[in-house]
């Protein structure tokens, strides 16, 4: 850890990390871009398929497809990025991931939820669903865990919406 980052801002970082996580996975169109991803390998399907991944506790598998989008210069793979290094106290990295990001949407007020989502509660219930459609399909040396969806994966995102 940096002297010049104190644990406060990886926590951040991590919660923030986490947050945007689940609105991805949450999203409407979150689960037809993850059925689609195993076959057309979109940036978008990559992203939400590695924010999937991280909620599972895949943080490096993640990290494989956050690279892979924010390398097709999707930005908010390069902010989810930046997020990440940050969480895991590297400053150097997730700042130069934050330079290719796209910056945070300017909001007046805070987002709302839907009165039946409860965070943590229902993000562990999509994980527990989810965690039976995800395929290892590499251990790399270099790129750790390489995983992929099952067929079922988009739509088990559905019946969580």
């Amino acid at each position: 850890m940096s002297e010049s980052e104190p644990p406060a801002a990886h926590r951040r970082a991590e919660l923030l990390l986490e947050a945007c996580c689940v609105t991805a996975v949450r999203h409407r169109d979150a689960a037809a871009q993850v059925s689609a991803f195993p076959h057309d390998y979109r940036p978008t399907g990559a992203v939400v398929f590695a924010c999937l991944l991280y909620l599972t506790g895949r943080a490096d598998a993640a990290a494989f497809w956050w690279r892979y989008a924010a390398g097709a210069e999707d930005p908010h793979a390069a902010r989810l990025l930046a997020l990440y290094y940050g969480a895991i106290a590297d400053p150097v990295t997730a700042a130069a991931w934050q330079d290719h990001a796209q910056p945070p949407p300017v909001r007046t007020r805070p987002p709302r939820q839907p009165r039946a989502w409860h965070r943590r509660r229902d993000a562990a219930a999509l994980v527990a669903s989810a965690e039976p459609a995800i395929r290892v399909v590499a251990d790399d040396p270099d790129c750790g865990e390489v995983c992929l969806p099952d067929d079922d994966l988009g739509l088990i995102l559905a019946a969580c919406r």
